[in-house]
């Protein structure tokens, strides 16, 4: 039977990754970065060896161990300043020899650790939306490059960021700007303490009194434009990260892939599914996704791609895969999927993932009762 190029490409980038990642025999994530063996296989022979070895937080400690460690940076809050400083020089360097590097985006697909750790260092060092900002977006577009990414990094990324990320949407009381019954009641209180303490100097200079009065209500409302100003500077900022936010899960669930490794991986599948789906929500409840609309679009990114994936490898599914599924849907395990659609008159999600299971089902049906491999789109 002819099988169609796009599926013979993505059936060879499989079995890279899939060799790639052998070893996991759980849906866990498992920290790669870290380990000198993950990745020395798609490392080409010029990259030094602490490129797979060297976490981000290293670019942090190792520049000038002796006076810029990471903890003792954060110790000294009087030096902001000089925190940043050592911050974006540390940045910089981890872009020029890690983040650029031919093969990072590959890297990436498989293991979370320096979007995690970077979000830990900010959070730790205090850096604020911006630089978290900046970060995630570099993240995001790398993600664009990926091919295709392993379920156990979002799964990895969907259990840590959310937490991490929420400083960044909390609401800040200090920040917020005071109404204009605050501001007169302000400059009512100046007129009067000022004519009970200098009112001999009222009578005596009424004109330099007036001038000086004059200045300091001035400084009053200068001041809360500023708080003004800074206020809506920190919601452009938090809105950008908000949309950055939503682009990279959103770029991330359609590249997400998962494998059946063993006798045992088609449970890891659907376990990993419903995960995935667990981290979902916990975007929301973390404030890192405050709408209805977004967190139902990133439901739909997951559904569709699973959809994609068993239009791709159902056949090679077990029958007792789609039992598994078929009975945890009828006992209604899966909590997402019995919500009610935010877009009346459309076919479910639960309906969608139904139909592509039956499809899917059938196929492997074929293949294991006569050997018989089909491809073609399931939904």
């Amino acid at each position: 039977m002819k099988i169609k190029k796009f599926y013979l490409i993505l059936c060879v980038l499989l079995a890279v990754n899939q060799a790639l990642i052998a070893s996991m025999n759980t849906f866990k994530p498992q920290p790669g970065l870290n380990a000198a063996v993950d990745f020395e296989d798609i490392l080409d022979e010029s990259t030094p060896l602490e490129f797979s070895t060297k976490s981000l937080q290293a670019y942090f400690k190792n520049l000038n161990p002796t006076e810029n460690h990471v903890s003792q940076l954060k110790s000294r809050s009087a030096q902001n300043t000089a925190k940043v400083l050592q911050f974006n020089k540390s940045f910089s360097k981890y872009i020029k020899e890690t983040y650029n590097h031919k093969n990072y985006s590959l890297m990436l697909s498989q293991d979370g650790s320096h979007i995690i750790e970077f979000l830990k260092l900010c959070n730790e060092l205090d850096l604020g939306e911006g630089t978290v900002y900046v970060g995630m977006r570099l993240f995001y577009n790398k993600m664009k490059s990926c091919e295709i990414i392993d379920d156990v990094v979002l799964i990895q990324l969907l259990e840590e960021v959310p937490v991490l990320l929420e400083p960044c949407f909390a609401e800040d009381s200090k920040a917020k700007v005071q109404d204009l019954t605050f501001i007169k009641n302000h400059v009512e209180s100046l007129i009067l303490s000022k004519l009970v303490d200098k009112f001999a100097e009222f009578q005596k200079k009424p004109d330099a009194f007036v001038s000086d009065l004059a200045q300091s209500i001035v400084e009053i409302m200068k001041k809360e434009e500023n708080a003004k100003t800074a206020v809506e500077e920190k919601k452009e900022i938090r809105d950008r990260l908000y949309s950055v936010t939503m682009r990279f899960f959103d770029t991330a669930l359609q590249r997400v892939i998962w494998y059946n490794r063993d006798s045992v991986g088609s449970e890891i599948i659907w376990r990993s599914f419903a995960t995935i789906a667990t981290g979902i929500q916990k975007l929301a409840e973390h404030d890192v996704i405050h709408h209805m609309d977004d967190l139902d679009d990133l439901y739909w990114s997951l559904i569709h791609r699973f959809c994609f994936y068993l239009d791709l490898s159902g056949a090679t599914l077990p029958l007792e895969f789609y039992e598994q599924v078929e009975n945890q849907l009828a006992n209604k395990t899966v909590f997402f999927l019995e919500a009610k659609e935010q877009d009346e008159g459309i076919k479910t999600k639960k309906d969608t993932l139904l139909e592509s299971l039956f499809v899917a089902k059938v196929k492997a049906i074929a293949f294991e009762k006569r050997g018989i491999v089909s491809h073609g789109m399931a939904y």
